[in-house]
């Protein structure tokens, strides 16, 4: 897959809270970088290597207003320029390479583009208390966003957790492209048939997911009262074939059930979804290695896949016509 044009979004790394006066090392499209704030708490960002050997700046540390090298002592300024080489009494100017770095509620950004597109906002909904978390997943990224948004499998992957084969219900489904992504949106179903829906929901209106650009996966489930569960995903290509995924889960406020014991009590069933999905992902992604003449078949079940390639591996951005399906789950 190129990854170059990749390169120009924005991509989620931590919380706010988490970035300190301390160099911290992340991978963002199999490239290292170090961020940290300075003395006055801004963040700061660089590409993750000392201009003079290529050792990682991660491994020294913050001196007298500077980025110490921990190899031959060079330091480097905020902006990074270099203020002192140790053997020598005048230190040329040489430069580190700046990255983007931006706050967004709450949540650190980075690009490896100094202008990228628009970052895309963390959600921040007054009705509804939101908590973190992030795993990690071995595979394709198209394969790992496929299995977040795709219906599908839900039945056999999540059996009795989500839906369950014996409780099967047609749903009404329309695709709806927009500049960057797509949005899928699911009626007739009133409500899923596992336990998880069984504890948390009390009827379902209608529920749908969306894909953004760069690599932004959502679903959304309503009642006729509102938005009763969001699930929003941001995944970071770090290495090759691993993805950092930083989810946001938000629910409703209440004075009877507050959100946060809503979430200890969801945790163990998302916990364990997310455990079903990261083995199928993987195990996908071991057995593709070995089977060379594999190509996706697609069918018309197969909702997002084509317009994920589109995106991401084509990047062409033209909109498609909506279109309406009826798919069994």
């Amino acid at each position: 897959m190129n990854i170059e044009h990749l390169k120009n979004y924005c991509y989620l790394v931590s919380r706010s809270k988490d970035i300190k006066y301390k160099l911290q090392k992340f991978f963002v499209l199999n490239v290292p970088v170090v961020i940290f704030r300075d003395n006055n708490g801004i963040l700061r960002g660089f590409i993750d290597y000392c201009p003079h050997r290529g050792v990682p700046l991660s491994q020294g540390k913050l001196t007298n207003n500077c980025v110490k090298c921990c190899y031959h002592g060079w330091e480097f300024n905020f902006e990074g320029v270099c203020e002192n080489i140790p053997a020598l009494e005048n230190a040329p100017r040489f430069c580190l390479k700046k990255i983007f770095v931006e706050e967004c509620n709450g949540y650190v950004f980075v690009s490896l583009n100094s202008n990228p597109y628009s970052l895309y906002n963390i959600p921040d909904l007054d009705s509804h208390n939101h908590y973190y978390w992030k795993r990690t997943v071995n595979g394709d990224l198209i394969d790992v966003l496929e299995n977040f948004l795709d219906a599908t499998h839900t039945p056999f992957i999540h059996q009795y957790l989500i839906r369950s084969p014996k409780k099967a219900q047609k749903i009404y489904v329309q695709v709806k492209c927009f500049d960057r992504g797509v949005t899928i949106h699911y009626t007739g179903e009133n409500k899923q048939s596992g336990i998880i829906s069984k504890l948390f929901e009390k009827e379902r209106f209608q529920s749908d997911s969306l894909f953004q650009m760069p690599s932004i996966a959502e679903i959304n489930y309503y009642s006729k009262n509102g938005l009763s569960l969001k699930i929003r995903a941001y995944l970071t290509p770090t290495t090759t074939n691993l993805h950092d995924i930083h989810a946001l889960f938000y629910f409703p406020k209440s004075t009877i059930v507050p959100g946060f014991l809503k979430y200890m009590f969801a945790w163990p069933f998302f916990q364990l979804a997310f455990l079903q999905d990261k083995k199928i992902v993987e195990n996908q992604f071991k057995n593709k290695a070995y089977v060379k003449e594999y190509s996706p078949i697609y069918c018309e079940a197969d909702l997002v896949r084509k317009h994920l390639v589109n995106l991401i591996v084509n990047s062409s951005f033209t909109s498609q016509a909506s279109y309406s399906r009826v798919i069994t789950v």
